[in-house]
């Protein structure tokens, strides 16, 4: 199973975590986004965050750390660019997606 998950060009769930306040963009996957996100908010973290969701991705988790590896900071994290904004703009029209957001006042 695991090696299904993690395997080249699997289809999959893609996620990615957004906080305008910050530069940084986390790549996961998932099979519950909805539950991974509650799991994030548990962790309360005290700025704006958004996941945005790829379903049934064509692209690895894998292959996007691969590709973006220039701009990695810790494991899953990456430094926002245009590229990596513009590939997850690509994926979001893609694919069928959608975006979970909390937004503090």
């Amino acid at each position: 199973m695991l090696d299904m998950i993690f395997k080249k060009g699997a289809i999959m769930n893609i996620y990615f975590i957004i906080s305008p306040e910050h530069e940084y963009i986390k790549i996961g996957t998932t099979k519950q986004p909805k539950n991974r996100f509650v799991s994030l908010l548990r962790q309360s973290s005290p700025f704006n965050i958004y996941m945005i969701v790829i379903k049934n991705s064509f692209i690895s988790e894998l292959e996007l750390h691969e590709k973006f590896k220039y701009c990695n900071k810790d494991r899953e994290w990456f430094i926002g660019n245009s590229s990596l904004y513009h590939e997850i703009q690509e994926l979001y029209d893609l694919h069928e997606s959608f975006i979970i957001h909390k937004e503090i006042k």
